[in-house]
């Protein structure tokens, strides 16, 4: 069963591996490794941080290159491991080398956020 408290009057759902509950703040990202696109910037770099803050190193992905290192800076600012990547989601070469940098700072990768959002022109 899983925690459903809210955070700001929204549902959060927090549970581990087992299915127990959580409580924000307990680790339990901890080894575990991130890869979050759209995270430059709002959502997405909350997202980043909220990860980091539960130990996980965490990969912050953006299209804009340079926030995405500002974010992963302030990450290891709070003493968090972090790599900022810039790059497009939509490109498949772009995706596969933000995994494969991942794999290589971290030695893994067990969580991907896919925050990023693509436009499509529709004729």
């Amino acid at each position: 069963m899983c925690d459903t408290t809210t955070t700001h009057g929204a549902p959060l759902w927090r549970c581990t591996k087992r299915g127990e509950p959580t409580r924000e703040g307990d680790g339990s990202a901890r080894g575990e490794a991130a890869l979050i696109t759209g995270a430059g910037s709002g959502i997405g770099a909350a997202t980043a941080k909220l990860f980091a803050a539960e130990g996980a190193a965490v990969s912050v992905v953006d299209v804009r290159a340079e926030a995405a290192e500002q974010v992963a800076e302030g990450i290891r600012r709070q003493g968090g491991e972090s790599l900022g990547l810039g790059g497009d989601v939509s490109d498949p070469a772009d995706v596969e080398r933000f995994v494969a940098e991942t794999v290589a700072a971290f030695d893994a990768l067990h969580i991907l956020h896919n925050h990023a959002g693509v436009l499509l022109e529709c004729a």
